[in-house]
């Protein structure tokens, strides 16, 4: 699912039964890709993880994430939600992808991944990404906003409440920092991928 540059979509244009749509063929052989979470305050120190995934049946994958192994894992999908199955565990994650960039809600907390180029990549195009913002993770309208334009945050700190299909929802703030901008006030509606609250970027 985060192997090819696209439009935001859905999950199920993304992930197959036995992968083939991430580049996973009939032989089941294995991707390697290089991930960094992007600060939500617009830090540039990012550090980039190392994943591998390897399908090793339908819907059933090995994963390794640097020196963390996971033999298997078993992931079902249904619009934006992932859903995974580890040993004794199961996830339910919302995924809102852009491109190279992957936004991922899991247990009330928000996630913001980048694809990473290689190194020579970034030299000749001189790339430098910023990212500030807190994400709608999903269609929804603004309940109520817990911040203001101004306030020190510290992370999982609640910054908005959404509500969607009759649910209500608490986005945390992901990082410490500062609210530059409150995008959204209550009973907005918006859009999955929206923009909610921006953070100012770190000096220097």
């Amino acid at each position: 699912m985060i192997l090819q540059p696209s439009n935001p979509q859905s999950i199920e244009s993304l992930l197959g039964a036995t992968g083939d749509s991430i580049g996973f063929g009939a032989n089941y052989q294995q991707r390697e890709v290089h991930l960094a979470e992007l600060p939500a305050n617009g830090s540039s120190e990012i550090t980039p993880v190392a994943v591998r995934i390897r399908q090793i049946a339908p819907s059933t994958y090995s994963v390794s994430i640097d020196d963390t192994k996971y033999p298997t894992v078993t992931v079902r999908s249904s619009n934006n939600v992932l859903t995974s199955h580890f040993p004794h565990t199961r996830l339910a994650t919302t995924v809102i992808r852009d491109g190279d960039r992957i936004t991922l809600f899991q247990r009330g907390k928000q996630y913001r991944l980048q694809l990473q180029p290689p190194k020579w990549v970034k030299d000749a195009l001189g790339v430098k990404d910023v990212t500030n913002s807190v994400l709608a993770p999903m269609p929804c309208k603004v309940l109520r906003v817990e911040v203001s334009q101004g306030d020190e945050v510290r992370k999982d700190q609640a910054l908005v409440v959404i509500e969607s299909m009759k649910m209500e929802t608490v986005i945390r703030s992901p990082v410490d920092g500062k609210v530059a901008r409150v995008v959204h006030g209550a009973g907005d509606v918006v859009k999955a991928g929206t923009a909610l609250v921006e953070f100012e970027e770190a000096a220097g």
